[in-house]
């Protein structure tokens, strides 16, 4: 699983169900750990649901409202980056949001950076500003992004409640 064996590239049709099983895997992890730091449903969405959002997002990408990518491994998906405009056609259309996951047994490998790194480069000229809400505890990806330049313009004490607990998120920004 070294990081030289990782491709980075954009997202196509026919990526729907590695992706979908990417994400499925989280739900484990999120059982084990409620400070898991992706803000998911509570359940894990039916197959038809998962393939109205690809489509949806495959679709920004297209009219380029979005960018997605993938890290793949061998053919299995390493990570995922999604940046999505905020509201097209507004005047908050400058702005993208970042979502960003990378699959347990790839975190260290710098896989994350390289998705970030790709990301950023694809997103100068298609959006002024990203932004995102990372976890307040989770350390490793508040570096990542720090790394890159993120900066934190403030936070959603309690933003996030599981299993009877409460997280914080902070919201971070880049300028492109």
């Amino acid at each position: 699983m070294a990081a030289e064996k990782i491709i980075v590239r954009e997202v196509n049709s026919s990526d729907f169900y590695r992706i979908t099983q990417h994400y499925s895997e989280f739900y484990d992890e999120i059982k084990e750990d409620a400070s898991f730091g992706l803000d998911f449903p509570n359940k894990k969405p039916s197959l038809l649901d998962e393939m109205v959002v690809f489509v949806e997002d495959l679709k920004a990408c297209a009219e380029g409202n979005a960018i997605g990518l993938i890290a793949e491994n061998d053919g299995v998906v390493a990570g995922h980056c999604f940046v999505g405009r905020r509201r097209p056609k507004t005047p908050v259309s400058h702005r993208g949001g970042v979502y960003l996951s990378v699959k347990k047994e790839f975190r260290g490998k710098r896989v994350g950076t390289m998705l970030l790194k790709e990301m950023i480069q694809r997103c100068k000229g298609n959006f002024e500003i990203l932004e995102l809400e990372v976890f307040a505890g989770n350390q490793p990806a508040r570096h990542l992004y720090e790394k890159f330049g993120f900066k934190t313009y403030g936070s959603r004490p309690n933003s996030v409640k599981r299993n009877g607990k409460y997280f914080d998120e902070e919201l971070m920004y880049l300028r492109l």
